[in-house]
């Protein structure tokens, strides 16, 4: 889509940019979490169950992650 708007030109977006797009446009209707690692995840038909670096086990119906380049996997 946004190619087609562009007719194929290049475009780059800074990473920073988008990142605090993306947040400013979910933060108030999604919950995001920071400074935490997952020990596993399990799905099952109501979306997924996550055990989070604390022991906390969460239940998600959407799960998005993004791994730093210097976080362990």
């Amino acid at each position: 889509m946004l190619r087609k708007a562009l007719n194929g030109r290049f475009f780059s977006i800074p990473r920073g940019d988008l990142a605090r797009t993306l947040y400013d446009t979910i933060s108030d209707r999604v919950e995001v979490l920071y400074s935490v690692s997952m020990h596993s995840v399990i799905q099952n038909a109501q979306g997924v169950v996550v055990e989070l670096s604390g022991g906390e086990r969460r239940c998600f119906d959407l799960l998005a992650i993004r791994i730093g380049m210097k976080r362990p996997m």
